[in-house]
């Protein structure tokens, strides 16, 4: 559904979000319970998405600049929904080629089971609420690859 079709009310249980704020203002909503936030900045004479880093840890940045042709960043979020009617899953990046990366990344079993041990989740558990930080490498107009950077567990 285009996001200015979707209605959150009228989706019961579980749902995914694709994209950053600017292209589908729903991920808004989750942003206040969020470390990692999409922002457009400033940067020389023009702009740049960027993913802050609301408190960064020893080691990371606190902010992730796209560098168009070089790479970007993307964000998988699980999150509870604002009305607590279920689970979000937020695919969101700096550019559309690192959110397409985020979705395979998502969607393939082992990056998963690399992701459930990085979070040390049993594989037959519950998926608790997280923030995963992939940096891609862009090439042209795709993302061929991606690793995790930072993530961080979340209550919701």
């Amino acid at each position: 559904v285009h996001a200015r079709d979707f209605r959150m009310q009228a989706v019961p249980g579980n749902l995914i979000l694709i994209g950053h704020k600017k292209g589908n203002p729903w991920i808004e909503l989750f942003e206040p319970r969020m470390n990692f936030r999409y922002d457009y900045v400033p940067v020389g004479r023009g702009f740049r998405a960027v993913l802050i880093n609301a408190a960064p840890r020893d080691g990371e940045d606190q902010q992730y600049v796209v560098e168009y042709e070089k790479h970007g960043y993307a964000l998988l979020a699980h999150l509870p929904k604002p009305l607590g009617d279920g689970d979000a899953l937020l695919i969101s990046g700096t550019d559309m080629s690192s959110i397409a990366a985020a979705g395979r990344f998502v969607t393939s079993e082992k990056n998963l089971a690399g992701l459930l041990a990085l979070l040390d989740i049993a594989p037959e558990g519950p998926i608790p609420y997280f923030e995963v930080l992939l940096r891609t490498r862009l090439l042209v107009n795709t993302a061929p690859s991606f690793e995790v950077i930072a993530h961080r567990m979340s209550r919701g």
